[in-house]
């Protein structure tokens, strides 16, 4: 019977110093590969305990589709303990916290439990764990054609003609008059004019009247017209040098002619 106190007591010590682990909330619902937040409470514990604690759990009955972030630090169910992030219990006697976890596995319906090292677990909480949406495609803009700029042409080479040569006016030749020949009567050149007397003498001494001898009874005088001034070729002087000459030849038959 003594033994039996002694065990009751032990045993109700014990039983009275066992923490108590709670989830008090849990999102509804959260995406594969995404954290969300897990909040627990730790009763029934002493003053000043500290305890290692994780979150764990799966699909069904598994436990290692649960991460724990401890951190920057993702830790799978079978980390070690010194890794997980750890709570002290107040002097309240109670802890409320919260943990971030992480579902690894595939999309379902997850249970999720908290484990404090040393101790007992908590009861389970569900959470849904949806897909990640795959991205839809968004429509790639058709490429704008850019209109290739327009070939500006170029310029068109105007052939210049080279500039013409202006020819300076030369002073027209003044023309040089033809010499005008006059036409020359030749019937008024030395045509002989003969004055008749009545009787002609050897001598004039022995006339009785002194009438002029045969010598003195031809006069022949030259009307010449005068001419006007001009130029006379060297073929035109000759020409009229000839027709002199033949006239001249005539005079002495005149003259015989006259005597008769």
């Amino acid at each position: 019977m003594f033994w039996l106190l002694i065990f009751l007591f032990l045993f109700s010590h014990y039983s009275s110093a066992a923490p108590v682990v709670v989830i008090n909330t849990i999102a509804p619902e959260a995406l594969l590969g995404s954290e969300f937040d897990v909040n627990f409470t730790v009763s029934n514990s002493e003053i000043g305990t500290t305890y290692y604690y994780k979150a764990f759990g799966g699909v069904g009955t598994s436990n290692a589709d649960i991460h724990t972030m401890n951190g920057v630090n993702e830790l799978n169910y079978t980390s070690s303990w010194a890794s997980f992030p750890f709570l002290t219990i107040g002097d309240s006697g109670v802890y409320t916290g919260t943990v971030k976890a992480k579902a690894v596995g595939y999309p379902g319906t997850y249970n999720v439990k908290i484990r404090l090292q040393n101790s007992s677990d908590s009861e389970p909480k569900t959470i849904i764990i949806s897909p990640v949406p795959t991205p839809t495609p968004t429509n790639t803009p058709t490429p704008t054609n850019t209109p290739l700029p327009t070939n500006t042409p170029a310029p068109t080479n105007i052939p210049t003609s080279p500039p013409t040569a202006t020819s300076t006016p030369r002073p027209s030749a003044t023309p040089i008059p033809s010499p005008v020949i006059e036409e020359i009567d030749t019937s008024a050149m030395l045509t002989p004019v003969i004055e008749p007397t009545m009787a002609i003498y050897e001598n004039p001494s022995t006339s009785p009247d002194n009438t002029l001898g045969i010598t003195d009874l031809i006069k022949p005088t030259s009307k010449v017209a005068a001419a006007s001034s001009f130029s006379i070729s060297p073929t035109v002087v000759s020409t009229t040098f000839i027709i002199i000459g033949a006239l001249l030849l005539f005079v002495p038959i005149i003259i015989l002619k006259l005597k008769k």
